[in-house]
């Protein structure tokens, strides 16, 4: 990552399940630090509301290799909710 050059960086998310809650999404460089981004005090995050088609603006973000992690955190509570390790509410990652 030069941290030279920067472009706008955004995702589109369709077809949620619900329009209910929001999502939380977060785009890093680090291999170590993904899915969860908590671990990466350089990582892009953004919370939107859920809805229809959601629209996700990280900015102008330095050039690189990212990779990003959502949830549709549909009760609102910040995090991904999981019943025996497997995931209750709806997630995405590239």
């Amino acid at each position: 990552m030069s941290g030279l050059e920067k472009a706008d960086v955004s995702a589109t998310v369709t077809d949620l399940r619900s329009t209910k809650g929001q999502v939380l999404a977060c785009l890093t460089t680090r291999p170590d630090a993904f899915p969860d981004c908590a671990k990466d005090p350089n990582a892009f995050t953004r919370i939107v509301p859920a809805g229809t088609n959601v629209r996700i603006d990280f900015g102008a973000v330095p050039d690189g290799r990212y990779a990003i992690a959502l949830v549709h955190d549909e009760n609102g509570n910040g995090k991904l909710d999981k019943s025996l390790m497997i995931p209750r509410e709806g997630f995405g990652f590239s």
